[in-house]
């Protein structure tokens, strides 16, 4: 025989029900808008538009691209920071806006882990180590002895002080002795470009960006900065099998929502990224950008981007480098 308290307990739990798959129901009730802090075309902009284009036709949501560029991506995070929290605005954020800015303790109108809320990984896009035709060196031990041989003459390229391929060339540095002066551009094509005329000695940049150089003789590729040999340019050694063991760099993608956001929403939007993130379809178009498709728990992120940012916190000690 029920007694009044088991009654009760059960009476409440049933009522609780309809309310918890009410709350899942009703999401989304518009569009979801995926913030990009940077103009159309770049390795950001591209692989949000390829998975809102793929969620949009596979699922019962519309995704839209919504680019707010400006301060390296913060004006679009704090567009996003400034929402709704509802779940319908997001940040598709790369590593710049969220880790760096605040390994380099740049004044931003946001804090990663009290205003934003992790939704998932989304990819990573790594760099190569490539030098300028001439240089005296085919391999990372050649470019060190070239380096201990000529001290203080060399020279590398970075799309802007503080972004990723700069602290990664600090890293490199910091970790191979190399004396070399940092040069900023504007942006990967301004640095190619110099890169390409001789006028600097190397550069981390992306696998799409240096294949069509390094396949024309232009450029000469010294080490990939991952793991594991790139599928896209198996014959380049990685940095780590030349000697720099662990050695990584490149750049991610990651998707937040503002703080507040609740968990049932979290979680039917982390699942539904999940089914993109996974799906072979996507992955193939992306492949070729050199995109490598990454889905995590909202932990997860937000593990990795505490470890991102006390990564570079060392990174930037070490070097010295300051952003004004």
């Amino acid at each position: 025989m029920k007694t009044i308290a088991t009654t009760l307990a059960l009476a409440a739990l049933v009522a609780a029900l309809p309310a918890k798959d009410a709350a899942a129901q009703d999401f989304p009730t518009e569009a979801i808008r995926f913030v990009v802090g940077y103009p159309p075309g770049g390795s950001t902009d591209i692989t949000a538009r390829i998975l809102a284009d793929w969620l949009t036709q596979n699922t019962d949501a519309t995704f839209v691209v919504e680019n707010r560029a400006g301060g390296s991506g913060v004006v679009g995070v704090s567009s996003v920071v400034n929402s709704r929290p509802d779940g319908h605005t997001l940040s598709f954020a790369a590593s710049p806006e969220i880790a760096l800015g605040q390994a380099l303790g740049r004044e931003v109108p946001y804090d990663v882990g009290e205003d934003l809320r992790p939704i998932t990984m989304v990819g990573q896009v790594q760099f190569v180590l490539v030098g300028r035709e001439g240089l005296p060196a085919d391999d990372l031990q050649g470019l060190i002895e070239h380096a201990e041989a000529n001290p203080g003459t060399l020279s590398f390229a970075s799309f802007g002080t503080g972004t990723s391929n700069h602290l990664v060339g600090e890293a490199f540095k910091a970790k191979t002795g190399i004396d070399a002066l940092h040069v900023p551009y504007n942006g990967s094509a301004p640095a190619m470009v110099d890169l390409l005329g001789g006028r600097v000695d190397y550069a981390f940049d992306t696998v799409p960006v240096v294949l069509p150089h390094i396949a024309s003789g232009a450029l000469k590729p010294l080490g990939i900065a991952t793991l594991e040999r790139s599928d896209q340019a198996p014959d380049i050694p990685t940095l780590d099998e030349q000697g720099l063991d662990g050695f990584v760099g490149g750049t991610w993608f990651g998707l937040f929502a503002p703080a507040g956001v609740e968990d049932g929403r979290v979680a039917w939007l982390n699942e539904t990224l999940g089914k993109a993130l996974t799906s072979e379809e996507v992955a193939a178009q992306l492949r070729d950008r050199g995109v490598e498709l990454i889905h995590t728990t909202p932990e997860e992120l937000d593990t990795f981007v505490s470890n991102e940012i006390d990564r570079w916190i060392e990174v930037v000690e070490t070097s010295g480098v300051t952003v004004e």
